[in-house]
Protein backbone atom coordinates (compact mmCIF):
# COMPACT_ATOMS: atom_id res chain seq x y z
CA UNK A 1 0.00 0.00 0.00
CA UNK A 2 1.86 3.10 -1.07
CA UNK A 3 1.36 6.22 1.16
CA UNK A 4 0.27 8.16 -2.07
CA UNK A 5 -2.97 5.77 -2.45
CA UNK A 6 -3.90 7.84 0.72
CA UNK A 7 -5.64 10.49 -0.03
CA UNK A 8 -7.84 13.15 2.19
CA UNK A 9 -10.91 15.06 1.20
CA UNK A 10 -13.11 17.04 3.05
CA UNK A 11 -13.37 20.26 5.44
CA UNK A 12 -13.18 21.24 8.68
CA UNK A 13 -14.68 18.32 11.04
CA UNK A 14 -16.06 16.46 8.38
CA UNK A 15 -13.14 14.47 6.53
CA UNK A 16 -12.67 11.36 4.61
CA UNK A 17 -10.03 9.11 3.40
CA UNK A 18 -9.51 7.47 0.41
CA UNK A 19 -7.54 4.76 0.10
CA UNK A 20 -6.47 2.84 -3.62
CA UNK A 21 -4.63 -0.47 -3.05
CA UNK A 22 -1.76 -1.09 -5.69
CA UNK A 23 -2.99 -2.96 -8.85
CA UNK A 24 -3.25 -7.02 -8.48
CA UNK A 25 -1.59 -6.52 -4.50
CA UNK A 26 -3.07 -8.77 -1.86
CA UNK A 27 -2.59 -9.25 1.83
CA UNK A 28 -3.06 -6.98 4.95
CA UNK A 29 -1.61 -3.63 5.57
CA UNK A 30 -1.72 -1.23 8.65
CA UNK A 31 -3.00 2.08 8.33
CA UNK A 32 -1.98 4.79 10.41
CA UNK A 33 -3.84 8.55 10.25
CA UNK A 34 -2.50 11.42 12.53
CA UNK A 35 -4.15 14.55 13.16
CA UNK A 36 -2.20 17.58 13.96
CA UNK A 37 -3.24 20.90 15.26
CA UNK A 38 0.76 21.90 15.49
CA UNK A 39 0.95 21.65 19.14
CA UNK A 40 -0.57 17.73 19.60
CA UNK A 41 -0.39 14.66 17.83
CA UNK A 42 -3.22 12.50 17.74
CA UNK A 43 -3.37 9.06 15.57
CA UNK A 44 -5.66 5.59 15.42
CA UNK A 45 -4.27 2.92 13.57
CA UNK A 46 -6.13 -0.01 11.82
CA UNK A 47 -5.80 -3.00 9.26
CA UNK A 48 -6.58 -3.53 5.42
CA UNK A 49 -7.14 -6.68 4.32
CA UNK A 50 -6.96 -7.01 0.82
CA UNK A 51 -8.19 -10.72 -0.56
CA UNK A 52 -7.32 -11.70 -3.60
CA UNK A 53 -9.20 -12.34 -6.45
CA UNK A 54 -8.26 -14.85 -9.29
CA UNK A 55 -8.09 -13.09 -12.91
CA UNK A 56 -8.77 -14.89 -16.11
CA UNK A 57 -5.78 -16.22 -18.75
CA UNK A 58 -4.85 -14.76 -21.49
CA UNK A 59 -5.22 -16.28 -25.00
CA UNK A 60 -4.31 -14.39 -27.92
CA UNK A 61 -7.31 -13.98 -30.89
CA UNK A 62 -7.13 -16.57 -33.27
CA UNK A 63 -7.72 -15.70 -37.12
CA UNK A 64 -10.12 -17.57 -39.65
CA UNK A 65 -9.04 -20.40 -41.36
CA UNK A 66 -10.14 -21.58 -44.79
CA UNK A 67 -9.28 -24.54 -46.32
CA UNK A 68 -9.72 -26.90 -49.36
CA UNK A 69 -11.29 -30.39 -48.85
CA UNK A 70 -9.43 -33.10 -47.96
CA UNK A 71 -6.66 -31.48 -47.70
CA UNK A 72 -3.73 -32.56 -44.81
CA UNK A 73 -4.20 -31.57 -41.21
CA UNK A 74 -3.64 -27.94 -40.13
CA UNK A 75 -1.53 -26.45 -36.80
CA UNK A 76 -2.50 -23.34 -35.50
CA UNK A 77 -0.33 -21.91 -32.95
CA UNK A 78 -1.23 -20.50 -29.69
CA UNK A 79 0.13 -17.57 -28.45
CA UNK A 80 -0.02 -15.14 -25.56
CA UNK A 81 -0.62 -17.60 -22.62
CA UNK A 82 -0.64 -16.93 -19.39
CA UNK A 83 -2.08 -17.00 -15.76
CA UNK A 84 -1.98 -13.18 -15.31
CA UNK A 85 -0.99 -11.33 -13.70
CA UNK A 86 2.76 -12.17 -12.98
CA UNK A 87 2.10 -13.64 -9.21
CA UNK A 88 -0.48 -15.97 -10.33
CA UNK A 89 1.29 -18.71 -10.15
CA UNK A 90 -1.28 -21.61 -11.58
CA UNK A 91 -1.53 -24.20 -13.60
CA UNK A 92 -3.08 -23.96 -17.07
CA UNK A 93 -4.91 -26.53 -19.05
CA UNK A 94 -5.89 -25.86 -22.66
CA UNK A 95 -9.47 -27.50 -24.12
CA UNK A 96 -10.90 -26.82 -27.56
CA UNK A 97 -14.39 -27.74 -28.75
CA UNK A 98 -15.89 -27.78 -32.37
CA UNK A 99 -19.42 -26.48 -33.45
CA UNK A 100 -19.37 -29.19 -35.86
CA UNK A 101 -17.76 -32.55 -35.44
CA UNK A 102 -19.19 -33.85 -38.89
CA UNK A 103 -16.84 -31.04 -40.53
CA UNK A 104 -13.89 -31.04 -37.62
CA UNK A 105 -14.63 -34.02 -34.82
CA UNK A 106 -11.55 -33.73 -32.60
CA UNK A 107 -9.56 -30.76 -32.47
CA UNK A 108 -6.24 -31.71 -30.71
CA UNK A 109 -4.38 -29.36 -28.27
CA UNK A 110 -0.88 -29.95 -27.81
CA UNK A 111 0.07 -27.85 -24.43
CA UNK A 112 2.58 -27.53 -21.51
CA UNK A 113 1.91 -25.45 -18.57
CA UNK A 114 3.15 -22.40 -18.07
CA UNK A 115 4.69 -22.33 -21.64
CA UNK A 116 3.69 -19.25 -23.28
CA UNK A 117 2.95 -20.83 -26.45
CA UNK A 118 1.30 -24.09 -27.97
CA UNK A 119 -0.78 -25.64 -31.04
CA UNK A 120 -3.63 -27.06 -32.08
CA UNK A 121 -4.29 -29.45 -34.74
CA UNK A 122 -7.78 -29.77 -36.89
CA UNK A 123 -8.17 -32.41 -39.16
CA UNK A 124 -11.38 -32.37 -41.12
CA UNK A 125 -12.99 -35.50 -42.09
CA UNK A 126 -12.38 -37.19 -45.68
CA UNK A 127 -14.84 -35.45 -48.33
CA UNK A 128 -16.55 -33.02 -45.46
CA UNK A 129 -16.88 -29.34 -46.49
CA UNK A 130 -18.80 -26.80 -44.55
CA UNK A 131 -17.80 -24.34 -41.32
CA UNK A 132 -17.19 -24.98 -37.99
CA UNK A 133 -16.76 -22.44 -34.75
CA UNK A 134 -13.49 -24.01 -33.02
CA UNK A 135 -13.40 -22.45 -29.34
CA UNK A 136 -10.31 -22.75 -27.66
CA UNK A 137 -10.18 -22.63 -23.33
CA UNK A 138 -7.45 -21.58 -21.15
CA UNK A 139 -8.50 -22.94 -17.81
CA UNK A 140 -6.83 -22.15 -14.27
CA UNK A 141 -6.82 -24.23 -11.25
CA UNK A 142 -7.63 -21.50 -8.63
CA UNK A 143 -11.29 -21.56 -9.19
CA UNK A 144 -13.83 -18.55 -9.30
CA UNK A 145 -14.10 -17.68 -5.53
CA UNK A 146 -15.31 -14.14 -4.08
CA UNK A 147 -16.02 -13.43 -7.89
CA UNK A 148 -12.36 -14.87 -9.54
CA UNK A 149 -12.43 -15.79 -13.03
CA UNK A 150 -10.72 -18.97 -13.94
CA UNK A 151 -10.73 -19.17 -17.79
CA UNK A 152 -10.96 -17.20 -21.21
CA UNK A 153 -11.80 -18.31 -24.57
CA UNK A 154 -10.98 -17.29 -28.25
CA UNK A 155 -13.21 -18.74 -31.18
CA UNK A 156 -12.79 -18.71 -34.67
CA UNK A 157 -14.01 -20.02 -37.94
CA UNK A 158 -12.54 -23.14 -40.02
CA UNK A 159 -14.43 -22.82 -43.59
CA UNK A 160 -13.73 -26.41 -45.57
CA UNK A 161 -14.38 -25.97 -49.50
CA UNK A 162 -14.68 -28.01 -52.85
CA UNK A 163 -11.56 -27.46 -54.94
CA UNK A 164 -12.40 -25.75 -57.99
CA UNK A 165 -13.85 -27.11 -61.09
CA UNK A 166 -12.42 -25.67 -63.97
CA UNK A 167 -14.15 -25.04 -66.90
CA UNK A 168 -12.94 -23.86 -70.21
CA UNK A 169 -14.70 -22.69 -73.27
CA UNK A 170 -13.22 -20.93 -76.57
CA UNK A 171 -14.78 -17.62 -77.92
CA UNK A 172 -13.24 -16.47 -81.54
CA UNK A 173 -9.67 -16.23 -80.48
CA UNK A 174 -10.77 -15.51 -76.45
CA UNK A 175 -10.55 -18.85 -73.89
CA UNK A 176 -12.55 -18.00 -71.17
CA UNK A 177 -11.56 -20.12 -67.84
CA UNK A 178 -14.12 -19.59 -65.64
CA UNK A 179 -14.46 -21.41 -61.89
CA UNK A 180 -16.04 -21.07 -58.60
CA UNK A 181 -13.99 -18.89 -55.79
CA UNK A 182 -13.84 -18.70 -51.85
CA UNK A 183 -13.47 -15.53 -50.05
CA UNK A 184 -10.04 -15.13 -49.11
CA UNK A 185 -8.10 -17.53 -50.81
CA UNK A 186 -5.91 -16.84 -54.09
CA UNK A 187 -6.16 -18.62 -57.29
CA UNK A 188 -3.08 -18.96 -59.47
CA UNK A 189 -4.15 -19.80 -63.60
CA UNK A 190 -1.09 -21.54 -65.10
CA UNK A 191 -0.54 -23.87 -67.35
CA UNK A 192 2.08 -26.43 -69.81
CA UNK A 193 2.20 -27.47 -73.47
CA UNK A 194 2.61 -30.67 -72.47
CA UNK A 195 1.70 -33.11 -69.11
CA UNK A 196 4.90 -34.36 -68.56
CA UNK A 197 6.44 -31.24 -68.04
CA UNK A 198 6.64 -30.07 -64.02
CA UNK A 199 7.28 -25.63 -64.66
CA UNK A 200 4.09 -24.12 -64.69
CA UNK A 201 3.87 -20.80 -66.07
CA UNK A 202 1.39 -18.45 -64.31
CA UNK A 203 -1.06 -16.73 -66.37
CA UNK A 204 -2.88 -14.56 -63.69
CA UNK A 205 -3.40 -14.28 -59.89
CA UNK A 206 -7.19 -14.01 -59.00
CA UNK A 207 -8.21 -12.89 -55.18
CA UNK A 208 -11.45 -15.00 -54.25
CA UNK A 209 -14.86 -13.40 -53.75
CA UNK A 210 -17.23 -16.14 -52.54
CA UNK A 211 -18.37 -15.87 -56.73
CA UNK A 212 -17.62 -17.33 -60.30
CA UNK A 213 -14.96 -15.60 -62.47
CA UNK A 214 -14.28 -15.69 -65.75
CA UNK A 215 -10.72 -15.09 -67.26
CA UNK A 216 -10.15 -14.68 -71.11
CA UNK A 217 -7.01 -15.56 -72.05
CA UNK A 218 -5.47 -15.49 -75.63
CA UNK A 219 -5.57 -18.45 -77.97
CA UNK A 220 -2.15 -19.14 -79.31
CA UNK A 221 -0.93 -21.57 -82.00
CA UNK A 222 0.84 -23.84 -79.53
CA UNK A 223 -0.53 -27.68 -80.27
CA UNK A 224 -2.04 -27.58 -77.17
CA UNK A 225 -2.30 -26.03 -73.45
CA UNK A 226 -3.32 -27.56 -70.20
CA UNK A 227 -4.12 -25.44 -68.12
CA UNK A 228 -4.60 -25.54 -64.02
CA UNK A 229 -5.90 -23.47 -60.81
CA UNK A 230 -3.92 -23.68 -57.83
CA UNK A 231 -5.24 -22.58 -54.63
CA UNK A 232 -3.36 -20.18 -51.95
Amino acid sequence: MPNTSVVFGGLESNRTVTILPATNQFGTATITITVSDGQIDVSTTFNLTINPINHPPTLDPLPDLVVARNSSPRIVHLTGITARPENELQNLTITAVSSNPDLIPFPTVTYSSPDPSGTLMLAPLTDAVGSSVITVTVRDDTGTFDGGQDRTSQAFNVTVFSPPVLEIAQEDGTLRLSFETVLGKTYLIEYVDALGQTNWTPVDAIPGTGASVTVPVSVLTAPCRFYHVRIE
